[in-house]
């Protein structure tokens, strides 16, 4: 169980998914009055292959994807899947095991990598 966060502050959005797997993006899919497109997209479940769905991907739109994942971990995090699936859709991927720690200075109007 996580929780699913969306942040908005003014223009800028974030969609943080925790350990969500495709099955509770189906469901998230599917509440209408809900907005889950987001500039900033935190990737569910550390990478996995069990997150982070076409459709999903889609529908959040996201300039930019977080993905939270420790150095050779041993569960093979970020699944190549989860990343052709970002990269197809021309998506700016940060992963904290390649950049450290991540950090976003944003106001109402402007967003920026710190």
């Amino acid at each position: 169980t996580s929780i699913i966060l969306r942040l908005v502050y003014g223009e800028n959005s974030f969609l943080f998914t925790g350990d969500a797997y495709k099955s509770v993006e189906r469901e998230l899919l599917g509440l209408a009055e809900q907005p889950i497109d987001s500039d900033v997209l935190k990737v569910g479940h550390h990478g996995s292959k069990t997150s982070t769905s076409k459709e999903f991907v889609e529908a959040v739109s996201p300039e930019i994807a977080v993905i939270s994942v420790g150095k050779d971990n041993n569960y093979g995090h970020p699944h190549p899947a989860t990343l052709d699936t970002l990269g197809k859709y021309g998506i700016n991927i940060l992963r904290t095991d390649l950049n450290g720690d991540i950090k976003f200075l944003c106001n109402s109007q402007s967003l920026k990598l710190k």
